[in-house]
């Protein structure tokens, strides 16, 4: 109203005050939000089993309901992790957190995905072709990974991506 109208109607709360509050000591989350633990992955021998281990001394992410619900999101079925790495800059940054839908493992060319191949895990885009399936990296200093028809079964998506922050 102030900038349309020059009318200062409205009292902005002083930087000091908060508008939701996360208290760490006691895990209270405000009313409408959520916590997305962080994760590491533990791959097994071959490709059968991926093992999400809660990081004990990382925050959580907190994330409002409505976003979740927006996007027909369930909260057990994301799990937060960092990136390592440089290849696929600049879409994602050493360090950044990303949020993995775990339930979502349906290849969609272009998009961005957490897999386990040869037991060493990535998070690349992933395209299918004739041959196979491409991990690739955005970093063109950085080779596209094939993986062969022969080598599907060592090969196993974790989930898609479905958020970053760095």
């Amino acid at each position: 109203n102030f900038l349309m109208n020059g009318v200062d109607d409205v009292s902005i709360p002083p930087a000091s005050a908060s508008v939701a509050t996360f208290d760490e000591h006691t895990q209270e989350l405000p009313e409408g939000y959520v916590k997305i633990p962080m994760y590491d992955v533990n791959l097994s021998a071959g490709v059968g089993n991926a093992v999400w281990i809660v990081r004990e001394n990382d925050e959580p992410i907190i994330f409002r309901e409505g976003w979740l619900r927006r996007n027909g999101y369930n909260t057990n079925e994301l799990k937060g992790m960092y990136v390592k790495g440089h290849s696929m800059l600049d879409t994602l940054h050493n360090m950044d957190t990303v949020i993995i839908n775990i339930a979502d493992t349906e290849i969609v060319d272009g998009e961005i995905y957490a897999a386990n191949y040869k037991n060493n895990l990535f998070i690349k885009e992933i395209r299918r072709h004739e041959d196979g399936i491409y991990l690739i990296s955005r970093n063109k200093d950085y080779e596209t990974i094939t993986v062969s028809n022969g080598d599907c079964d060592l090969f196993q998506i974790l989930g898609k991506m479905v958020w970053r922050g760095g």
